[in-house]
């Protein structure tokens, strides 16, 4: 019996309540514990989030404007391409200009064509300076 009283002590409604107290305690501080930490994982995560986030957004504009640079580059070689494209259809059609009016006798237009053909001896190729050559030849004749 001695120990059937004990169990009744143990179990009174006072021990049950200190007991139910204690253990809401103890879980009342883990459920502190965890969400404090699951805080400070979700601060954690945002901060890195916001940092790559930055570094991207520097990258993009570093990349950018690296390839505006390259376009603008490659925008200029093919103008000055382009210009001496025309500058060599030019000379070619004064070339072509001038042999036709010296064949056609119009030595005016002839002597005209040649002069305005002067600037532009650099922009004619080969085969048409040998055209050149001899229409110059034909002009100091």
């Amino acid at each position: 019996m001695n120990q059937t009283n004990k169990e009744a002590e143990d179990l009174s409604p006072q021990k049950k309540r200190t007991l139910v107290i204690y253990l809401l305690v103890i879980f009342a501080a883990a459920f502190l514990l965890v969400a404090i930490s699951m805080f400070m994982r979700t601060r954690t995560l945002q901060e890195e989030y916001d940092s790559s986030s930055s570094e991207a957004h520097a990258s993009y504009a570093a990349l950018e404007s690296s390839v505006i640079a390259e376009a603008s580059e490659n925008e200029n070689g093919l103008q000055i391409a382009l210009g001496e494209m025309e500058r060599r259809a030019y000379a070619s059609e004064l070339l072509a200009l001038a042999d036709h009016a010296y064949h056609s006798g119009d030595s005016r237009s002839f002597q005209a064509y040649m002069a305005s053909l002067e600037g532009y001896e650099d922009a004619l190729s080969d085969e048409m300076k040998e055209i050149y050559a001899e229409l110059v030849s034909e002009l100091k004749g």
